[in-house]
């Protein structure tokens, strides 16, 4: 901090001092009692402007008597100091046991500020939304919760330079949009909080819809860009606690917008808070289901189109809670959002390394079985020797294993999932594309990544591929790509032996379907081992 500088004349030499109070949207800091001093030398010379050097200052105008009241003091100030503010002045820091407080002071602002773009941040809205709670007024207020609509394509499109600097503007307009009685906050990334008067709310949707960015203009047209976002809504009912209870509203009514993508403005409501208390329900018992048992692994067999012979598996898992049996569509996207995916993925390997000894110590010839792993794996580049880790243990032969991975592990971690790979082969394990045909990196996974088996996503088959020539040439052409990279071919949906036969006209090598078999127990499935071939 620079060296204090007392003003000098009647400033400082008046011991009545004044009481300030910084106002705005991070809620009042009340001075302190004693004389004015500057910390710069630049603020120092701001007051020189206004009066000379132990010039005595008239009664009337003088805004330092102690019997005056607080606002009359501001108005003499305001009315001698122009276009000063209130905040400009430090309170009590020629002190050097006040000089800390003066410290703390502008720590706090500091870390109230989003250091990117200058705007408030998450400790502010923490922070704001704490006061109103504590002051009762909440309920005047709605939360909402925004995030930037397609900025990676933005980024993509623009550059990242260019990105960020439509992030600092739109960041600028967006703020300037909540009055001193509101808070508009950056809380990480391009995602947004605010706390707007209840009355405002259609006003600041509206103005949410298309904020114009000068510092990027459309390549074609040379016009200027208008960013739209996707919103969430909490209106606080006088039942929250805190200003993170409000948050994980937010968020969960915005995880309401992406799961139903046509969506760009969601109101938090009851069919939302049931669904959470759904969710955290299975979330919590996920691990002592684990530990119970109730997990169970089931096997959907892969037959070939030739000899409608059982060539393989692939291993599912399936939940029996109380009696009941929970959907994989619920509980495994709680489990990938919370991380447990890694361990049921353990589970179902573990499992049918288990199963596959059994039977091959009874004599039974088993079938290549994969398993699904998901993208979680591969923030860090070990995933490969746990895997061979499980089957050694086991000890079975290592052909009998293949590991499925989904186009979101590449695009999320392409280098460890490459590696990872690698390290499978050379452990004697294959592995398998899943889905092929719901993204769009599908093609660059396949120059990129030695997979052994393509998995073509039973959605070419939902679509009516059967009947349209387009479809046809779409098909055939990844097969045969597929083939000239050395993959066998998995066409997954198959249900009719109309689609059987039009996959087969494709020279798809392997069908999997309700057409042959649904997903079977582990006493079904093991039946299927003893008579392979399908009538």
């Amino acid at each position: 901090m620079s060296a204090l500088r007392t003003v000098p004349g009647n400033l400082s030499s008046q011991r009545q001092g004044i009481q300030g109070r910084h106002e705005g949207i991070f809620g009042g800091f009340a001075g302190r009692t004693a004389d004015f001093t500057c910390c710069s030398p630049l603020f120092f010379f701001r007051l020189q402007k206004h009066r000379k050097p132990n010039a005595k200052i008239p009664e009337e105008e003088n805004p330092y008597l102690p019997e005056l009241p607080l606002e009359e003091r501001r108005r003499r100030l305001k009315e001698r100091f122009g276009e000063l503010d209130i905040r400009d002045f430090a309170c009590g820091y020629n002190r050097i046991e006040n000089c800390v407080h003066y410290v703390k002071d502008e720590n706090f602002r500091i870390s109230m500020i989003d250091i990117r773009s200058g705007i408030p941040n998450y400790n502010a809205y923490l922070n704001f939304t704490e006061r109103l709670l504590n002051e009762g007024k909440l309920a005047e207020y709605s939360t909402i919760y925004f995030n930037i609509n397609n900025f990676k394509f933005i980024n993509q499109k623009f550059g990242f330079r260019q990105g960020d600097a439509a992030l600092r503007e739109y960041c600028a307009a967006v703020a300037e949009m909540a009055t001193a009685e509101e808070l508009v906050a950056l809380v990480g990334g391009n995602n947004f909080v605010g706390v707007i008067r209840r009355e405002r709310l259609e006003l600041i949707l509206k103005a949410l819809k298309a904020v114009p960015v000068s510092c990027i203009k459309e390549p074609i047209t040379g016009k200027k860009v208008f960013i739209s976002a996707r919103v969430a809504i909490y209106m606080p009912d006088g039942t929250d606690t805190s200003p993170q209870m409000i948050m994980e509203k937010l968020s969960t009514t915005y995880d309401e917008i992406n799961r139903e993508q046509n969506q760009t403005v969601r109101y938090y409501d009851e069919k939302i808070r049931k669904r959470k208390i759904r969710e955290d329900l299975i979330m919590h018992a996920i691990e002592p289901a684990l530990e119970a048992g109730e997990f169970e692994v089931y096997y959907q067999p892969k037959v070939s189109m030739k000899t409608r012979k059982i060539t393989g598996a692939e291993a599912l898992i399936r939940w029996n809670h109380d009696g009941k049996v929970v959907s994989p569509g619920e509980f495994i996207p709680i489990c990938e959002k919370t991380g447990q995916v890694q361990k049921l993925d353990f589970y179902v390997l573990e499992t049918v390394c288990r199963h596959i000894k059994e039977w091959l110590e009874r004599g039974i010839e088993v079938v290549t079985v994969s398993v699904n792993f998901s993208k979680h794996h591969f923030v860090e580049d070990t995933v490969a020797e746990y895997i061979n880790r499980v089957a050694e243990k086991w000890g079975i032969p290592k052909q009998h294993l293949e590991i499925e991975f989904t186009e979101t592990a590449y695009i999320e971690g392409s280098r460890n999932l490459s590696s990872s790979i690698n390290k499978l082969h050379g452990y004697g394990i294959s592995a398998s594309m899943d889905d092929f045909g719901t993204g769009y990196s599908s093609l660059s996974m396949l120059q990129n990544m030695s997979f052994d088996t393509l998995k073509l996503d039973k959605s070419f088959l939902d679509n009516g591929a059967v009947d349209e020539n387009r479809s046809r040439v779409v098909i055939g052409n990844i097969i045969r790509m597929a083939k000239e990279l050395d993959m066998s071919i998995v066409s997954e949906g198959i249900e009719t032996e109309m689609e059987l036969e039009y996959m087969k006209g494709m020279n798809c090598d392997i069908a999997q379907g309700y057409l042959f078999d649904k997903p079977l127990t582990h006493d079904e499935f093991e039946k299927r081992l003893l008579q392979t071939v399908y009538e």
